[in-house]
């Protein structure tokens, strides 16, 4: 568009200058001659021939005079400077021309990945400290691979630059310090050693991004396990593996909590069982690591002072069964005189709420771990037995403190799962002032009573799902026999 512009310009330029050329040629002598005195005055120092007088004849003489010092020269100044303001415009457009392609052409490369148009985008990096992991470090690192060691020193030196990332529930060290110990358990594994301590420390790269503190308490905003696969994935030293050990690592890493999820990759079904295999490893060095460290952070506490404190701050909160109970509230508490009868699932949760996140992250259950109560419920057990509130025995039935649930029936109805205790009278004011409305009375164990430890037990009844959960059965009705038919003559 810019030379079609100039050319039109420079066109019309030289139409007008053509057409006031004619028009001054043919004017009349007199405005020739005056047009030559007044560039005599205007330039002195041009050596002009001015006659006393023109005629028709030599008006030409004239014009051409004027030509040669006036518009001659106005053109050739005119010239240059359009000629200098030209290569100046013509000088930023090519400078700006060259700075479009430069920006426009393809740059950045991407693990053998590039680009013919614009700037490749990369992904987000995270900060990582240097760590070498040699086999001479540790003899069980001996028999992972030279690209399996790097990884995990890539993996473990990202956790490294985060010291304030979050280790998880219950856990009291860095972590760094978590991850190391689930990779050196890991690192048992007999067919997989090296990637299934990758994993189990990769997962924990999940937790820089997937949770925030807000306040004194660790919050979830992001997925966990997408977050891990993520952080892993920008890892050189994790596409530097062989192509299947990459795809099996990045599955079990990304569906460490759904495992049934994982994909199908290529269509090689091998890959799904080294994943499946080496996340199992990974699962087992961390229920065994999460063991170890809870049961740390429990020994560091003062635990019994801390689950009473707790357990006094939720005692007047319990729904107590009375009268002018509101309608659709469950009652999970019941009140004669002294004695306390409390459902254990919703104990747990009103307590459990009290306590500061790093006892309720050591008291949470171990999804791998198997068990008849919860480490919280054990441990209220036993703080309120050392109180000396806890009812163990009732009638020639007494029970160890493990297994101090009773069964209980309330009215018409029985509760299953039911904690007692006997509140001195200085606690009395944390209770409701009436008793229930209805009369409470114990009616078997929840568990079977040890033979070590009863001769003869009250009722016992055997465990079962719904138990565990404090269910409310209603007593079945007797069936009333149906009359005998008459009988023949």
């Amino acid at each position: 568009m810019r030379p079609k512009l100039l050319k039109s310009f420079i066109v019309v330029l030289l139409f007008w200058f053509l057409f006031s050329t004619v028009w001054w040629t043919l004017a009349s002598p007199e405005t020739n001659y005056k047009a030559l005195v007044a560039l005599q005055k205007l330039l002195p120092f041009i050596n002009l021939k001015v006659p006393a007088e023109i005629s028709i004849m030599g008006a030409w003489r004239v014009q051409i005079s004027v030509l040669a010092y006036w518009t001659a020269p106005i053109l050739l100044g005119s010239a240059m400077f359009g000629a200098v303001g030209l290569g100046l415009v013509w000088t930023q457009a090519a400078r700006q021309s060259k700075e479009r392609a430069e920006r426009e052409a393809g740059s950045g490369s991407f693990r053998e990945v590039t680009i013919t148009r614009g700037e490749l985008p990369l992904p987000k990096t995270w900060p990582r400290d240097e760590l070498d992991l040699g086999a001479d470090d540790d003899s069980a690192l001996s028999r992972m691979t030279e690209k399996e060691r790097v990884l995990l020193g890539d993996v473990l030196g990202t956790l490294s630059a985060h010291p304030d990332a979050y280790p998880g529930e219950g856990v009291r060290v860095s972590l760094l310090e978590h991850a190391l110990n689930l990779a050196s358990k890991a690192l048992t594994h007999r067919r997989y050693p090296g990637l299934s301590a990758v994993v189990a420390a990769a997962h924990e790269l999940g937790k820089i991004e997937a949770y925030v503190k807000r306040g004194d308490t660790w919050t979830a905003i992001k997925d966990h396990d997408r977050e891990a696969s993520r952080i892993l994935g920008t890892l050189t030293s994790w596409w530097a593996l062989p192509e299947a050990d990459r795809n099996a690592v990045m599955m079990a890493v990304k569906f460490h909590s759904r495992p049934r999820q994982i994909p199908d990759v290529n269509g090689d079904p091998a890959i799904y069982r080294q994943a499946r295999e080496i996340l199992d490893a990974a699962d087992g060095a961390q229920a065994e690591a999460l063991t170890e460290q809870k049961t740390q952070t429990l020994e560091k506490l003062e635990l019994p002072d801390l689950i009473l404190e707790g357990f006094l701050q939720a005692l007047p909160q319990l729904s107590f069964q009375s009268r002018g109970l509101p309608k659709g509230v469950q009652a999970v508490a019941w009140k004669v005189k002294n004695r306390v009868y409390m459902l254990e699932i919703k104990l747990r949760d009103t307590v459990l709420a009290k306590l500061p996140q790093e006892v309720r992250g050591a008291l949470a259950p171990n999804p791998k771990e198997r068990s008849r109560l919860q480490p919280f419920t054990l441990a209220l057990l036993k703080a309120l037995d050392e109180k000396g509130w806890l009812v163990r025995k009732h009638e020639s039935t007494k029970l160890e403190v493990k297994e101090a649930l009773w069964n209980v029936k309330a009215g018409k109805l029985e509760f299953k799962g039911v904690i007692i205790i006997d509140v001195p009278e200085e606690y009395m004011t944390q209770l409701p002032k009436e008793d229930s409305m209805y009369d409470v009375a114990i009616s078997g164990t929840l568990f079977t009573p040890s033979a070590s430890t009863n001769a003869a037990t009250v009722a016992g009844t055997a465990i079962s799902k719904g138990d565990l959960l404090g269910s409310v059965l209603k007593p079945a009705t007797p069936r009333e026999k149906p009359p005998a038919p008459p009988a023949e003559v």
